[in-house]
C-alpha cells in the first residue's frame, strides 16, 4: 500500500484486509511485538510437522546463502592479499618493455579466478587454454583489479597507454578524467608528469649543456635547421593544464665517403 500512496492506513481498513486474507488464504496468525505486528498466513491444508518442516528449510536456505557470503568475501581477501603482494613494481619512468601486454604479471589466483568467470569453465589452464579474447579480457579486467585494489600506486600497462591512446586520437582531457574517475587509467596530471620525465631522462643520457640529437646526424656538414611552436591544444574546461612544445628538423646534403668522428664537448 505504501508502493501506491498511502501513507496512513486506518485500523478499520487493517482488519478488512485481515478479514479477506483468513476468508480466501486460510487461517492467518497474527505475532505482536513492541515494534511492529506481523501477519502470518498459513494454509489449512498444512500440518504442524509440515509446518516446520517448511521453517527448517527455510532456515537451512539462509545459511547455506550466509556461508555462501562468508567463502564469497574469503576469496575475495584472498585475491586482495595476491595482489598487494606481488613484488613486479613498474619504474619510472616505465620502460617499454613493461608496458607490452605482459608488462606486469598478474597473481596467478587472479587469472584463474577471472578466466572461470568468463569461460564457466573449471579446467583452466590445466586441460582446456583459454582463447585470445578471454586472454585479453583477463589482462584487462586483472589489470583494473591491481590498480584499484592498490589504489593507484601500481599502475599496469593499461592504465598508461589508454589515457595516451585517447589523448592523441581526441585531445579530449575531460575524457581522461572520466576514465580516471572510472579507474580505467591514470590522471591527466600524472601523463604530463610522465612526459616531463621521460625528458629528463633523454638530457641526463648526454653531457652537460650538450644538444641530445639523432643518431643520423653528422658532425662537419652543412646543416639547416628549422624550429616552430606547436602546440598540442588540448580540449580542457577552463582553457589551462594543456601542454606546449616546440618541434625542430635538421636538414643535412647527403655526402658520399668516410665520415669524421666526433669531437669531445669541451667544458665551459
Amino acid at each position: 500500500m505504501k508502493d501506491l500512496g498511502v501513507t496512513e492506513t486506518k485500523e478499520s481498513t487493517k482488519r478488512t484486509f485481515a478479514g479477506n486474507l483468513r476468508q480466501n488464504l486460510g487461517v492467518y496468525y497474527s505475532l505482536k511485538t513492541s515494534l511492529v505486528t506481523r501477519v502470518f498466513v498459513i494454509p489449512e491444508n498444512l500440518s504442524r510437522f509440515q509446518l516446520a518442516e517448511v521453517a527448517q528449510l527455510q532456515q537451512q536456505q539462509c545459511e547455506c546463502q550466509a556461508s555462501m557470503t562468508d567463502d564469497i568475501r574469503r576469496v575475495a581477501l584472498e585475491h586482495r592479499k595476491a595482489i598487494c603482494c606481488n613484488e613486479n613494481e613498474m619504474s619510472w619512468p616505465p620502460e617499454p618493455s613493461q608496458l607490452t601486454e605482459d608488462g606486469i604479471n598478474l597473481p596467478n589466483e587472479v587469472r584463474v579466478f577471472l578466466a572461470t568467470l568468463l569461460t564457466g569453465s573449471p579446467k583452466y589452464p590445466e586441460e582446456e587454454p583459454c582463447s585470445s579474447k578471454v586472454q585479453r579480457l583477463v589482462n584487462s579486467f586483472g589489470h583494473n583489479m591491481v590498480f584499484g585494489v592498490t589504489g593507484g600506486r601500481k599502475k599496469p600497462p593499461k592504465h598508461i597507454l589508454l589515457p595516451y591512446a585517447v589523448k592523441t586520437l581526441t585531445n579530449n582531457v575531460e575524457l581522461i578524467q572520466i576514465l580516471n574517475r572510472c579507474g580505467h587509467g591514470v590522471a591527466y596530471s600524472q601523463i604530463e608528469e610522465l612526459n616531463t620525465a621521460l625528458c629528463l631522462q633523454k638530457m641526463a643520457m648526454n653531457p652537460e649543456n650538450a644538444v641530445p640529437l639523432p643518431d643520423n646526424i653528422k658532425p662537419y656538414r652543412s646543416t639547416s635547421l628549422a624550429w616552430d611552436n606547436i602546440d598540442r591544444l588540448e580540449e580542457t574546461l577552463l582553457g589551462r593544464g594543456t601542454s606546449h612544445r616546440v618541434n625542430g628538423i635538421a636538414i643535412q646534403g647527403r655526402q658520399f665517403g668516410p665520415n669524421l668522428p666526433p669531437t669531445q664537448a669541451t667544458p665551459q
